[in-house]
């Protein structure tokens, strides 16, 4: 297993408005592995479940982090002690398979929310289009 920064610096879960979120308890800089996702996938690459508390990293269309080719998520900006750490969600081609069940209103509040977050979208792991 890949060792994380969220060893030496563990992230926390914490009630938000709607759900839990995942909170960074130090100063992370950027490019730093904030947490390795522990997940498990079935033949078609479906996420099915995961066992760490990246669980709690919510959708953000202005994210904090990215995930990486290893599954890992990767502060992009520097994220301050007590910032909830967030990713895009739906990041991928259009032409990729969405599940209807994954459907959800986005409340990231940002100038550049999507609204409904409904299909992949091309986006940069910063969130912006991709032409």
């Amino acid at each position: 297993m890949n060792t994380a920064l969220s060893d030496q610096y563990p992230s926390y879960p914490k009630k938000i408005e709607y759900g839990y979120g995942l909170f960074a308890s130090d100063d992370l800089p950027p490019n730093t592995v904030a947490y390795v996702l522990l997940c498990k996938k079935n033949e078609k690459w479906v996420w099915l479940l995961t066992f760490s508390n990246a669980r709690y990293a919510n959708h953000s269309c202005r994210p904090n982090c990215t995930l990486n080719d290893n599954q890992e998520l990767v502060t992009l900006t520097n994220v301050q002690k007590g910032e909830e750490l967030n990713f895009v969600y739906n990041g991928g081609s259009e032409d990729d398979e969405w599940d209807p069940i994954w459907t959800f209103k986005c409340e990231c509040k940002n100038d550049n929310c999507q609204g409904m977050i409904d299909r992949y979208r091309r986006v940069d792991r910063r969130g912006n289009p991709v032409k």
